[in-house]
């Protein structure tokens, strides 16, 4: 009995491999709505990469130039992405549509969102009292394409 109680003991305190649950996605920008729709032309069209994991509800953006972990909430329909940016007092926010692999992204300048802890009042009376010249800072951009699953990559480790 002493020789099965020990290794039984062992082998339960031991940590097990876990199999972390990882939508891998290729997101292609096809246009963007800012004052008005631009449709991109294939050379204009940019890809990101996204790894959501679905058990921490944290997603991995790969836009070709950094990394960014993006803070995830997860619904049967949709990934509703988050990220505030501090150093550019941005706030970039993807939803993706799980059904129809669609998917948005929006940048918004938190300076001149009121409710925004980085509202700057005195940029943004500048900006309201010359709105055609500062529509670039007040109105979001929001980028639109389609998502579909990307191949794995076979890594070494």
């Amino acid at each position: 009995m002493k020789r099965l109680l020990l290794p039984l003991l062992a082998a339960l305190a031991l940590p097990t491999a876990v199999n972390a649950k990882v939508v891998n996605l290729k997101c292609t920008a096809l246009g963007r709505q800012h004052t008005d729709y631009k449709k991109y032309t294939e050379k204009e069209q940019f890809t990101h990469y996204l790894d959501i994991d679905l058990d921490k509800q944290t997603t991995s953006v790969d836009n070709g130039r950094n990394i960014t972990k993006f803070n995830t909430f997860i619904t049967r329909d949709a990934f509703v992405l988050t990220f505030i940016n501090t150093s550019f007092k941005q706030k970039n926010t993807y939803e993706i549509n799980r059904l129809d692999g669609s998917f948005s992204l929006t940048n918004q300048m938190l300076e001149f969102v009121p409710s925004s802890s980085f509202y700057d009042s005195q940029k943004a009376a500048i900006a309201n009292k010359s709105p055609d010249e500062f529509d670039s800072l007040l109105v979001p951009i929001v980028y639109g394409g389609s998502c579909t699953k990307a191949e794995k990559i076979k890594t070494m480790f």
